[in-house]
């Protein structure tokens, strides 16, 4: 019964996408393959046209075409660098210092992409037109000479694709920065002041706040590897990010030895560090100081009754007993953490039957 039932779960998400696949089949997918078919045929507008595989179709139109698509190309990529040069500081501002009125200054942002595209299209020819109401009135003002143009320039042209895509690269961007720990962010800035004395600071004060920015913006990897908790574990994991597990060790200690004395509070946090800290002593090759912490952890977890921090330590003691080569072992482990996380509906369930189909 609960494996039919998790077989059901499994394909809810695929019945929930059927919908829009079966749209873009018919709609995209469709419409795309007849394409592909008629430009494969041979022949002329008197006589008719047959399919013939006609592969040298596509090497007449490079050939014919080439300055077009060179230019598409160039102009594609100009449009995209100015959209994202636009886009990414107001979708970082409305992100952190947007407050109450964020559902606010994005619907500002929206609202005249509400209007058809060839409704702005036009409105936009007539503004930047000769003698339009920007550039008539300046040349009427004497500010700009009689022959400046714009119209039917690369410029306009970029600038069009720029401005009528600018809310597709922004609204990804936001939703990417609004999922952003903001302690995480603090760490990092912490973690580069205390490198300002050290000889590497500029490399690796640079890397500290822009690795562990521009990296949570990645979807779900904030909550799978930037947890960031007191000022000490926020440093280490940055750390562990950089890519020295050595230098977090301390700070994970110290994090440890701080939640601890706060477990009245929240219990939690203590654990967790642990787990943190048994992944910092695997990445340096300390097998028993790893399966330590990871033992202890796993109980406390046990204890708290919380099962995905749980099956994250247990994964832990899988790789641990699949790096002393305890196939068994790492088994019985991955398989205990497989089913807490199935269980919670959780993404790392795909992750740890990955690790188990490598056992075998």
């Amino acid at each position: 019964m609960a494996a039919l039932f998790r077989r059901r779960q499994r394909g809810l998400p695929y019945l929930l996408l059927a919908p829009g696949l079966l749209w873009l089949g018919v709609f995209f997918i469709v419409p795309l393959g007849f394409l592909a078919y008629q430009s494969l045929q041979s022949g002329s507008i008197d006589f008719g046209y047959a399919f013939t595989w006609a592969w040298g179709n596509y090497w007449h139109a490079l050939r014919d075409y080439r300055s077009q698509f060179v230019r598409s190309l160039e102009y594609a990529g100009m449009a995209t660098v100015i959209a994202l040069v636009v886009s990414y500081p107001v979708a970082y501002w409305i992100a952190f210092h947007g407050g109450k009125r964020k559902t606010t200054y994005l619907f500002l942002l929206l609202l005249p992409f509400f209007v058809s595209f060839v409704i702005r299209t036009l409105a936009w020819e007539w503004i930047l037109s000769d003698n339009g109401i920007l550039f008539g009135t300046l040349k009427r003002w004497h500010l700009l000479p009689q022959s400046f143009h714009v119209l039917s320039t690369p410029t306009a042209v970029i600038s069009g694709i720029a401005y009528n895509f600018l809310p597709f690269m922004a609204l990804p961007l936001y939703v990417s920065l609004e999922k952003i720990d903001r302690r995480v962010v603090e760490a990092a800035r912490d973690l580069s002041r205390e490198l300002v004395n050290t000889p590497d600071a500029g490399q690796w004060g640079h890397r500290a706040v822009g690795e562990v920015f521009l990296a949570m913006e990645k979807p779900h990897r904030a909550d799978e590897r930037f947890r960031a908790g007191a000022d000490p574990a926020g440093r280490a994991r940055a750390w562990l990010m950089l890519g020295d597990p050595a230098r977090a060790l301390d700070l994970l200690r110290e994090a440890k030895a701080v939640f601890a004395g706060l477990s009245g509070i929240d219990p939690y946090n203590e654990a967790r560090a642990g787990i943190a800290l048994a992944g910092a002593h695997l990445q340096i090759g300390d097998l028993p100081g790893a399966e330590a912490a990871a033992v202890e952890a796993a109980d406390r977890m046990q204890q708290l009754d919380s099962q995905f921090e749980r099956a994250e330590a247990l994964c832990l003691l899988g790789e641990i007993a699949q790096r002393r080569g305890d196939g068994a072992a790492a088994g019985r482990h991955y398989r205990t953490a497989l089913d807490a996380f199935t269980h919670l509906g959780s993404t790392r369930a795909e992750q740890v039957r990955t690790r188990l189909a490598g056992l075998l």
